[in-house]
């Protein structure tokens, strides 16, 4: 067995292996509730300590910034540690500590809220930081033909944790908020939150250590950006980043339209993300035959013009059964989007830039939002009052979406040519690295790796998993 120069094995036998699939499917669990009672209600509980719109709103994309520059201190970490399982537990360790003074604050009922930013700001410069270690690392352990089957199973088990505990803390705060005991609510959610965190951490160190054979190529800015002049995947890139920019003007603040403006109890609130959330999910299942025929381009194409009225469409009409409707548009077509625009930038980009990419792309999308939204929130700040400014928010990100969606009429791409089956588990492999109001959560890929390439003559994915592997990587 050949060993790593950190003195790790490159491969675990079939026993230990078996032992860090079920490991990793936990910890993954584990992680979802998290977000599902913690994160995701950091806006709402900014409105609960007496906080206005616009931070409510900001608090959901400026943060994000702290934590795209942060992950770029995960190669230096890495060598630091020499483990990049070390920097992952010390990444999750963190995001679970932040947690502590978040219910602090909440039993005070009271706290600036330059601290709350600055708590999520951590909190997800700890999680960001951990992503591309994390991915690289769990990549190891799971390769060959049960690497797609198996983190499709992971991704729906996620999915499935994330969105039973977004409903069960709707649930409780709106318990809570009926016997005036609001912000007790959330002492109950964030602890929650942070046992999940905790038992993730757990679980993380319980897992094995091994190293890819091949590292990738690190490509840095002063490289990548004349390549966004060109066409291809370094253009596909230009093109999400401006798109996330225009998206975000409106998209933080949905949270406090639904709270403040249009008064939805915490159920109804959540009954619309979790729609949005929900739908994002079953499309997922269904797109890997639809971009199999229609191929990867024009389905992005198809996505981004069913982006584009999409939050001006909340302008029409309050009624909950239309909010409830225009949700489940919503999620259907960022999943497609989403799924698209991955599929494009993998199979246009090369294997080995594709990790370095992705950090960078994910630097530049917190960039994109924290843009975006400072916009938004400048226009609700000094526009017009009451529902007049959230509707020149709306009707603005849906004009700056269209300017950006006429620039993909200008990408060209061969076909991707993918059997659907190798499509399929693709979609399903990718995860919702965070829920969001209007887009039902931001997709990321678990690894940066595609499934092999078959044939009609291939066979299925053997059924014991651990037994078959292959010893070669993808």
């Amino acid at each position: 067995m050949q060993l790593s120069p950190w003195g790790q094995k490159r491969r675990l036998p079939p026993h230990a292996l078996k032992r860090n699939l079920d490991l990793i499917f936990a910890e993954g669990t584990a992680w979802s509730v998290m977000v599902g009672t913690g994160e995701t209600y950091l806006p709402a509980f900014l409105l609960a300590l007496g906080g206005n719109a616009v931070g409510a709103g900001l608090i959901t994309t400026v943060p994000l910034l702290g934590g795209g520059l942060l992950q770029l201190l995960t190669p230096w970490a890495v060598r630091k540690l020499r483990s990049r399982k070390a920097w992952v537990v010390v990444c999750a360790t963190v995001q679970a500590a932040m947690f502590v003074p978040l219910i602090w604050i909440a039993l005070r009922g009271a706290a600036p809220t330059w601290l709350v930013f600055l708590i999520a700001t951590i909190y997800w410069g700890a999680g960001m930081a951990a992503g591309p270690a994390w991915s690289t690392w769990i990549g190891t352990i799971v390769r060959g033909r049960i690497r797609s089957h198996y983190f499709a199973s992971r991704s729906r088990a996620t999915q499935i944790g994330t969105g039973c505990a977004l409903f069960l803390a709707g649930w409780i705060v709106q318990s809570a908020e009926k016997r005036n005991e609001e912000l007790l609510g959330f002492v109950v959610l964030f602890s929650l939150a942070f046992l999940a965190r905790a038992s993730s951490s757990l679980l993380l160190v319980k897992q094995d250590e091994s190293v890819p054979r091949v590292e990738d190529r690190n490509v840095s800015w002063k490289e990548l950006l004349p390549r966004l002049r060109g066409r291809g995947g370094n253009r596909l890139l230009l093109v999400l980043l401006s798109m996330s920019t225009s998206v975000t003007i409106a998209s933080p603040f949905f949270t406090p339209y639904m709270l403040q403006e249009l008064h939805l109890s915490y159920l109804e609130y959540v009954g619309l993300i979790g729609t949005a959330f929900l739908a994002k999910i079953v499309a997922l299942t269904w797109l890997g035959s639809f971009v199999a025929r229609v191929g990867a381009t024009r389905a992005l194409r198809i996505g981004a013009a069913g982006i584009l009225p999409l939050s001006a469409l909340w302008i029409l009409s309050t009624q909950y059964v239309y909010l409830f409707a225009l949700q489940v548009l919503s999620g259907t077509v960022w999943a497609m989007y989403e799924f698209a625009a991955f599929l494009l930038f993998f199979e246009t980009i090369e294997e080995k830039e594709r990790t370095s990419l992705l950090t960078l792309y994910n630097l530049g999308n917190t960039i994109a939002v924290t843009v975006g939204s400072a916009l938004g929130a400048l226009l609700l700040s000094n526009a017009l009052d009451g529902s007049a400014a959230y509707h020149l928010v709306f009707g603005v990100s849906s004009i700056f979406r269209t300017l950006v969606a006429l620039l993909l009429l200008r990408l060209g791409f061969g076909r991707v040519e993918r059997v659907a089956e190798d499509l399929r588990q693709f979609a399903m492999g990718l995860r919702t690295f965070s829920v969001r109001p209007s887009t039902g959560g931001w997709l990321r890929p678990m690894i940066p790796t595609l499934p092999r390439r078959r044939s009609g003559n291939d066979e299925a994915p053997p059924a014991n998993p651990v037994a078959n592997q292959e010893s070669s990587d993808l």
